[in-house]
């Protein structure tokens, strides 16, 4: 399965199934991969091709969001690291693509 995502306004990739309806607040709260490094940094997955926002950094996620856009990530898309209880429902069903895209993205 590959990872299929959209464009917002600024040009920044989302996974196709990232709510788009939360993309409307991150001006004003300072949150995404636009307005927050942590966000861009921790939240995204580099493809052979593409950087792809997935979630919110773990900063965004628990004290702007309170956990309601899930936990939040610290950059590491393993299957340790990405197990089951800390995938938001958004995206159950690129986990294991995105496990392994990670794995190879550490090899090369």
């Amino acid at each position: 399965m590959e990872l299929s995502f959209y464009k917002d306004k600024y040009n920044k990739n989302y996974i196709s199934s990232f709510p788009s309806e939360w993309i409307n607040d991150h001006e004003e709260n300072k949150s995404g991969p636009h307005y927050c490094t942590n966000c861009f940094k921790y939240g995204s997955i580099k493809t052979f091709s593409e950087i792809i926002f997935l979630g919110y950094c773990m900063n965004c996620a628990q004290f702007k969001y309170k956990k309601k856009r899930g936990l939040g990530f610290f950059g590491f898309f393993d299957e340790h690291e990405f197990c089951e209880e800390m995938v938001p429902d958004y995206l159950k069903t690129y986990r294991n693509t995105i496990i392994y895209i990670y794995k190879e993205s550490m090899i090369n």
